[in-house]
């Protein structure tokens, strides 16, 4: 009997169409896992053209001899496939004050950082990585227990822009870890086992060997699908917020081109500042505001990692204006020519003028400071 899964470029080409990239110059992520192995072969099998994929390995070195085996082992694979392949080192991508850091967050920094420079190198127009759906359920349960918002309830993304001209994309995002199995095996092809996954101090392998055993067991076999299917409900929420989100967006920075005074106020560095118009100059929702600011953020290349719920919390009372403003405790007004101020993570200044709030890097206002 065949095996419904054993066609995984089938259901790769259903979310991701070929004729989207066999076009285009491409860079597959290939840790030497079955994920990435299965992502590669399927990709291979649909490609029009090999010469125009190509793939990146970092060797993390936290395993010694298993990570070195890991090298050989993709390097080995893509010479069978006719495919170019790059390599990179811990050592060589890695910061120095986060050089013996091993936390999870740290490693998906400095993995994107190598995939993103080498992707520009070649000319690539996409990233392409293995996260699956299991991933994806993984991930839900993951940010709610950190207290996600919707869109870490949605995460990872089917496509995300990383800059004008290069986009990163989980074509797997449909299909479970077993279903790459399933085809990995139809065609006989190996791959490595990481032993880290079975370390239950990483807080993804404690979800995987540990939580979701205990729904499936509770709840059933489906319960992965179930979730999976809650993730796709709030991605839709998430994409009609994003689309009023732009709608704000543009509506309030054409107010801020407009306004000569609030101009003067943030001098000629405007762009390396976030200005945005107060709830009583434009009427809108918080949560859309929020959207637009979290995305702000990203094209500036702010870090969102150490911005907590209370961090947003004070950015809103100063969005809501005197009678919620910084300091203040419900039903307290302060005076209106009282200039609220605050920092943020990352060293972002937030400060209230007339009847905006403008966001900006320290390292802007000391230098405006000192011309």
């Amino acid at each position: 009997m065949v095996d419904p899964y054993s066609n995984l470029p089938e259901s790769l080409h259903q979310l991701w169409p070929v004729e989207e990239w066999c076009q285009q110059r491409i860079l597959v992520a290939v840790s030497g896992g079955a994920d990435s192995v299965g992502l590669l072969r399927a990709l291979h099998g649909l490609a029009q053209d090999h010469s125009l994929i190509h793939v990146a390995h970092l060797n993390h070195g936290w395993r010694g001899q298993d990570s070195d085996d890991d090298q050989k082992f993709v390097s080995q694979l893509c010479q069978a496939l006719g495919l170019h392949c790059l390599v990179g080192h811990w050592n060589q991508w890695a910061p120095a004050d986060v050089n013996h850091s091993r936390s999870e967050e740290t490693a998906r920094q400095v993995r994107y950082q190598f995939l993103a420079q080498k992707a520009r190198e070649l000319g690539a127009r996409y990233i392409v990585t293995a996260h699956t759906a299991s991933d994806r359920v993984e991930t839900l349960l993951h940010n709610l227990c950190r207290g996600t918002g919707l869109a870490g309830a949605c995460s990872p993304t089917f496509i995300r822009p990383l800059d004008d001209d290069l986009l990163l994309v989980k074509p797997l995002l449909t299909c479970f870890r077993q279903d790459v199995l399933n085809y990995l095996q139809s065609l006989q092809q190996s791959f490595c086992v990481d032993s880290s996954n079975e370390n239950l101090e990483y807080s993804r392998n404690f979800l995987r060997q540990s939580i979701l055993p205990s729904l499936r067991q509770h709840y059933g076999s489906e319960v992965d699908r179930r979730l999976l299917s809650f993730t796709q409900i709030v991605e839709q929420t998430v994409d009609v917020e994003q689309a009023i989100a732009d709608q704000y967006w543009q509506l309030a920075q054409a107010a801020a081109d407009h306004d000569s005074l609030l101009i003067r106020e943030i001098g000629k560095d405007v762009d390396q500042c976030i200005v945005i118009p107060q709830a009583s100059r434009v009427s809108v929702a918080w949560p859309v505001v929020l959207q637009s600011l979290q995305q702000a953020w990203h094209r500036r290349g702010w870090s969102l990692q150490g911005m907590s719920r209370s961090h947003w919390t004070k950015v809103q009372s100063l969005w809501l204006g005197p009678s919620a403003s910084l300091g203040t405790t419900p039903g307290q007004a302060i005076a209106p020519s009282r200039r609220a101020e605050l920092t943020l993570p990352g060293a972002i200044r937030v400060s209230n003028f007339r009847d905006w709030i403008i966001f900006e890097p320290q390292t802007k206002i000391r230098s405006k400071k000192t011309n």
